[in-house]
């Protein structure tokens, strides 16, 4: 999917789709992704830096959904089809979460990434892991879970929103916590607090 070649709308209406993959999705200022389709079973979005500004939207219509996966910036999502009753399995590559959301004609390309990180303690980036956590909401019903380990970390920075907001999760069965390339040989620390957010009795935990 294309700046250029294709309507965020295209997606809507569309009765017989069951499966659907978006990659390198290119959502522009004020855009929205809709999918509607009453038979969609498994959907696959994928969105190409640096058009995945935190604020974009997705709406998603899909009563039947039962695999979904998603890579890209922290961003606003809408289920029009009760939390996604028929999700099964849920995966959430989420990254660049500390990277300011300028404008792309705001931003010089020869400028260091690095000067355009947040504060990991400021307004901005605690908006972000709450939507994070209402976007979970959405997919309560998941019995496995997979996560980035970057995803987690976030979470982590504030362990309060963690006790004050209730895990949806109660038929969670797998949860997987993914490391990135190159990370597999470094130490890695999960606070007890963000793992016990999302685990049960019958819970089976898998780092990899």
């Amino acid at each position: 999917m294309t700046q250029n070649s294709s309507n965020p709308e295209n997606f809507s209406g569309c009765p017989n789709l069951e499966t659907l993959k978006l990659i390198d999705i290119r959502l522009e200022k004020n855009q929205t992704l809709f999918i509607n389709a009453p038979n969609l079973k498994s959907l696959e979005l994928s969105f190409g830096q640096p058009y995945m500004k935190y604020g974009r939207k997705v709406v998603i219509d899909g009563p039947g959904l039962m695999t979904f996966k998603y890579k890209g910036f922290p961003s606003i999502i809408v289920c029009s089809s009760d939390d996604l009753a028929s999700i099964d399995d849920a995966y959430f590559h989420i990254y660049d979460w500390y990277i300011s959301g300028l404008e792309e004609e705001d931003k010089n390309e020869d400028e260091d990434r690095g000067k355009n990180c947040i504060d990991i303690y400021s307004d901005e980036f605690r908006d972000r892991v709450l939507c994070f956590m209402d976007t979970l909401k959405k997919f309560c019903h998941a019995k496995s879970l997979t996560l980035s380990l970057e995803s987690v970390e976030a979470l982590a920075t504030f362990p309060c929103f963690l006790d004050e907001i209730p895990s949806p999760f109660a038929n969670l069965k797998h949860l997987k916590i993914e490391r990135e390339p190159g990370q597999e040989c470094m130490k890695v620390k999960i606070p007890a607090g963000v793992l016990n957010y999302f685990l049960n009795s019958s819970t089976v935990f898998e780092l990899c």
